[in-house]
């Protein structure tokens, strides 16, 4: 009897600190002009950009694929396909703040992340834009932020 009453208190304690987690997917093609030009993307970095935001706004088993892009000679749009759990935020859990933004001085493809940024953030239930910067004009100046807050 003391064996399953042990048992049930490690199950109520995990249980307390565990959370519930819910599958979503996103598909995106990025369309990306900057005045008369429009923009192609490799999806190898694609694919590795995607996969890096959504784990920094908390996402888990993240899985991300991508075709067409830069490819053998053949400029392509790329469509992404991103499959990830988002944390539903339980009344306990702790906001933490969190900056994503540019690497300076680089352009750092400001359209894709900023419209990516945009469609993947509202998945996240427990994330909210605190702040939003961004000036994508196609050049070596562009930059972009997202001071957020994320409660996991």
């Amino acid at each position: 009897m003391k064996f399953m009453t042990v048992i049930a208190v490690l199950f109520a304690v995990s249980s307390a600190f565990a959370s519930e987690y819910v599958t979503k997917k996103l598909s995106w093609s990025p369309m990306s002009h900057s005045g008369w030009t429009t923009t192609y993307y490799n999806c190898s970095w694609a694919e590795d950009a995607v996969e890096s935001h959504l784990k920094d706004l908390g996402a888990q088993n993240v899985n991300v694929s991508c075709s067409g892009g830069i490819e053998m000679g053949w400029n392509t749009p790329v469509f992404i396909t991103a499959k990830y759990d988002v944390a539903v935020p339980a009344a306990n859990d702790v906001a933490r703040e969190v900056r994503l933004s540019s690497r300076a001085g680089n352009g750092d493809s400001c359209s894709f992340n900023v419209e990516f940024l945009d469609r993947a953030i509202p998945s996240f239930p427990g994330v909210k834009i605190l702040s939003k910067r961004s000036s994508c004009m196609g050049g070596r100046t562009d930059s972009w932020s997202y001071n957020l807050s994320i409660t996991e």
